[in-house]
């Protein structure tokens, strides 16, 4: 079965990577890939090596990376740029089955697209961690693969196709860190504290309450100016005001034409201002790839806090990052946490207040902490790697096919 997975990066992202060395850009496209990929930012070529393993002729194109872009089209002898590139780099592989990582960041026309012109393809399967209430590429795809089961019961529920696809951690990654663990950090937090209901507002006021108390290290990607932040937050106070006007005149807000104002109707609160003076003055820079998962590591124990979106279910890709290069993970209880861990290789916690007993529990008791961490990587190792998720890709496939 050939099999073609589509990812995008984002070009913060890309530039700062090719910025640690600039000499990458006359790579031949090849080794090209094979240096971006090294840095292990998201699943980069992780489809391709086990799915391979398993006997599928299976490759992963990374679309949009200018200089990688580049190097492909001089060997190619291509023009094309954008998305008639990355048809033209998918048509040459002349796939069975076309996964996109990320369902979201492809347009409809561009999903249409591919259906249209790419004659052999018999399954399209999307890839999403993302919020699919009201997403039009739901529809567009023949099975979607999501870590969360409450999005899976939407889809299906919707009438569609889903596979819960739980996240998983690339040994690989460790052959990539220092041999030697060093712990600079007692309790970290490495994460997205992105504003908005439904995203990370209940994230920001769990540390905010958690960093008084205990002492921790938080690294982030913020934005600390006022003005940009005071813009967004007026926006999506807006587009929130606006769908409680709309239903209180009989508008059918869920079908209204407007994408945002869609969006702002699942919302079951208002937008707080996404700023708090004392915790963003603490906030380190985050760093992504391989120095974020070093960072992971410096740390004797990682906090982790899903989303709204999750609901009652553990699913986020940090419960396997964390464990997977050693640390021990204190993670928001979920129903099915143990489906992923025991007891004695994460710790939980269902408040803050039990979070900040733990963490001071953790603090004073480093030997236990590691011990926990071992346990907990060793799990990680064992039952959470791509090769365990690769026949999750195949009952993907025999269902769409289906």
């Amino acid at each position: 079965m050939r099999i073609v997975k589509i990812a995008r990066r984002a070009k913060s992202y890309w530039t700062q990577l090719y910025a640690s060395w600039p000499g990458a850009v006359d790579l031949p496209y090849k080794e090209q890939k094979a240096w971006f990929c090294s840095d292990f930012f998201g699943p980069v070529d992780i489809w391709e090596t086990y799915l391979r393993k398993a006997g599928h002729d299976a490759t992963d194109i990374i679309s949009g990376i200018d200089p990688l872009d580049a190097a492909w089209t001089r060997e190619h002898g291509s023009n094309e740029t954008g998305f008639e590139l990355l048809l033209r780099q998918v048509k040459a592989l002349d796939p069975e089955v076309v996964v996109l990582e990320a369902i979201q960041s492809f347009t409809l026309k561009e999903i249409g697209t591919l259906r249209d012109q790419l004659p052999k393809m018999r399954a399209l399967i999307g890839v999403t961690g993302y919020d699919l209430r009201n997403q039009p590429e739901l529809a567009a795809v023949d099975v979607v693969l999501t870590c969360m089961p409450n999005q899976v019961e939407f889809v299906r529920s919707a009438g569609g196709k889903s596979v819960l696809f739980p996240w998983w951690f690339d040994p690989r990654i460790l052959e990539r860190l220092p041999q030697e663990r060093t712990v600079n950090y007692n309790l970290s937090f490495i994460g997205s504290l992105d504003p908005g209901p439904h995203i990370h507002d209940d994230r920001v006021a769990f540390l905010k309450r958690l960093s008084a108390e205990v002492d921790m290290t938080i690294f982030a990607a913020v934005e600390k100016r006022l003005w940009p932040l005071a813009l967004r937050f007026a926006s999506t106070s807006s587009a929130y005001g606006a769908t409680r006007i709309l239903r209180a005149v009989g508008v059918d807000v869920e079908q209204f034409p407007s994408s945002k104002i869609r969006k702002a109707a699942l919302w079951s609160r208002a937008p707080r201002f996404p700023y708090d003076r004392k915790l963003y003055s603490r906030i380190r820079p985050s760093f992504f790839g391989i120095r974020m998962f070093d960072l992971l590591r410096q740390s004797r124990t990682n906090l982790n806090f899903h989303i709204a979106l999750a609901g009652p279910y553990a699913a986020n890709m940090r419960l396997f990052e964390a464990t997977g290069v050693g640390s021990c993970l204190l993670t928001d209880w979920k129903a099915n946490l143990v489906e992923y861990f025991s007891d004695d290789e994460v710790v939980s916690y269902r408040s803050v207040d039990e979070a900040i007993d733990r963490a001071r529990w953790l603090s004073n008791n480093p030997r236990r902490a590691e011990e926990i961490g071992a346990r907990g990587q060793r799990r990680t190792l064992d039952s959470h790697g791509f090769d365990k998720r690769v026949p999750l890709v195949e009952e993907a496939i025999r269902l769409a096919l289906g």
